[in-house]
């Protein structure tokens, strides 16, 4: 809604992680939710404090980027 009102642009990506089911079927599920929150505490040291990280579901993490371009994104 802040982006549509002072019309700026976002950027949502989103990161999933390979093979989670084999992490969990050989490590068990408390495992595998270590080692996504660690990845989203990586992800959300590169991110600007203004963007927003947050697990999409069970092994995905979404980045919502404010005011970036697909272009600013890759970057």
């Amino acid at each position: 809604a802040l982006a549509k009102r002072h019309g700026s642009p976002v950027t949502c990506a989103v990161i999933g992680i390979s093979y989670y089911s084999i992490y969990v079927d050989s490590y068990g599920y408390d495992f595998a939710m270590e080692v996504l929150r660690g990845l989203a505490d990586v992800i959300q040291n590169y991110v600007r404090e203004e963007d927003t990280v947050a697990r999409l579901g069970d092994s995905e993490i979404g980045i919502l980027l404010s005011h970036s371009t697909e272009k600013g994104a890759h970057a």
